[in-house]
Formats: structure tokens, C-alpha cells, sequence
């Protein structure tokens, strides 16, 4: 593989791509499908899309069971996480 050492280099401006194929690199694995729009009818059967709802529950306990810890707590992602545990632990400061 040649390598990239100006903006000329990239595919996106002109060169040649470094793969033949798009490389999908996070691409979803969902299972089944019948599974999933089950999950996702029920979901809006139960008119709870968020804040502590049924499958957030079943996700928080099932994660715990996994773990083998008596709670788990979902958040939304990593940066709230880290504030929730920050003054969980009563940090303060820079």
C-alpha cells in the first residue's frame, strides 16, 4: 500500500483507492430481523421509548446477570457515564 504523505494521496481527491471494495468497518450485526422488529413493535406498543422503559430494564439485568454484579446502570454514552461517575465519587475540581 503506497503511502499517504499530502491530501493528493486520498481517493477522495483523486488517487487511487487503497481498496477495490467499500471497507465497512462498524457495520451492524441486528441478528434476525423478525426478532428485531418484534423488539421494536413492542417498543411502540408500549409507547416508552426511553428513561428507565421496559427493554432498558431488561438490557440493565441482563448486563448485571452477564457481569455477575448486583446493578448495572445504561447510559446514554461514554461522556455521561463519566459525569455520573465523577459525582458518584464526589470529585471535584479541574
Amino acid at each position: 500500500m503506497k503511502s499517504i504523505t499530502s491530501p493528493s494521496d486520498l481517493a477522495i481527491n483523486g488517487a487511487v483507492a487503497a481498496f477495490e471494495q467499500i471497507l465497512h468497518v462498524g457495520r451492524p450485526n441486528i441478528g434476525s430481523r423478525e426478532s428485531f422488529n418484534a423488539y421494536v413493535d413492542a417498543l411502540f406498543a408500549s409507547r416508552w421509548l426511553s428513561n428507565n422503559g421496559p427493554l432498558v430494564q431488561q438490557f440493565e439485568q441482563q448486563t448485571a446477570d452477564y457481569l455477575g454484579v448486583k446493578h448495572c446502570v445504561a447510559m446514554c454514552n461514554g461522556t455521561v457515564a463519566l459525569e455520573i461517575a465523577i459525582r458518584a465519587l464526589g470529585l471535584t475540581g479541574e
